[in-house]
């Protein structure tokens, strides 16, 4: 038997810990107006999906500036040293932001790709 095949993939250990995550920590309050739902993996895109509850004040289409919230979520995928094996294969990073007062309302959505963390 060889030991490679003992070992995980990339793509096995990311929706594992996906999983274990979301299982362990979520839904996790982050602050008064966003709550983590849950984090996911596709592995036909490579992408990890983080997905948000916002309400309160926030709530609103109007709170998220799309060019300047997107440049904040790639200086933190850039700066997420427990993702390094994960850029370094070129995987994506989704973040969507749910309306609490308009379940099924997206208030904002974007993906982080390798050309936005490299």
């Amino acid at each position: 038997m060889s030991i490679s095949a003992c070992q995980e993939s990339l793509e096995e250990m990311a929706i594992r810990e996906a999983k274990t995550y979301t299982k362990k920590n979520c839904p996790q309050i982050m602050n008064q107006t966003q709550r983590m739902d849950s984090l996911t993996f596709n592995p036909i895109s490579h992408t990890f999906g983080y997905h948000y509850l916002i309400s309160g004040t926030m709530d609103t289409t109007a709170a998220f500036h799309e060019e300047y919230s997107k440049k904040l979520l790639i200086e933190n995928v850039k700066n997420a040293t427990a993702l390094k094996s994960y850029k370094d294969a070129g995987y994506n990073f989704e973040y969507v932001y749910h309306s609490q007062k308009q379940p099924g309302v997206i208030l904002f959505s974007t993906v982080i790709r390798q050309d936005d963390y490299r």
